[in-house]
């Protein structure tokens, strides 16, 4: 981006460390991020391999995928509980509803906050899913 010039870079020396670097977003990366902002783009699909494997059980041993379902459930609520904790942490207590002097700003944690409570959803549906998941094959199992 720098090459491209979308970003302005300015050395920043530092007292007993190594200087660093901010970056700003140049005119021409404001440009090339409107233009982005402004394309269509397609709607997509979500294709996951465990739901394929889930399909495939039916011509084998349904009952032998729980182990894996219970682990993909286990990683989704690992990282709902991850993007809970950063709600909580950057939007609640009195800075959440802050606009500040500058409407961009207000915007730009809105608009972060609308993609993480996505997140948030995303996750809690496959929990769900796999929950449904996980039931079903249950009535697979010896026994079943």
């Amino acid at each position: 981006m720098e090459n491209d010039g979308w970003v302005d870079v300015r050395d920043v020396p530092q007292q007993g460390r190594p200087d660093k670097k901010e970056y700003s977003v140049a005119d021409l990366g404001r440009a090339a991020l409107s233009s982005w902002l402004h394309d269509p783009i397609e709607p997509e699909s979500v294709r996951h391999d465990l739901a394929v494997k889930i399909r495939g059980a039916a011509f084998d041993d349904p009952a032998a995928l729980i182990r894996e379902v219970e682990r993909h459930r286990q990683a989704h609520r690992d990282r709902v509980a991850h993007y809970l904790a950063g709600e909580a942490r950057d939007f609640t207590g009195p800075e959440a509803g802050a606009a500040g002097p500058e409407a961009p700003l207000a915007a730009e944690r809105e608009l972060q906050h609308v993609v993480l409570r996505g997140g948030i959803a995303y996750e809690r549906m496959m929990i769900d899913w796999l929950d449904d998941v996980l039931a079903t094959l249950a009535r697979f199992g010896p026994g079943g």
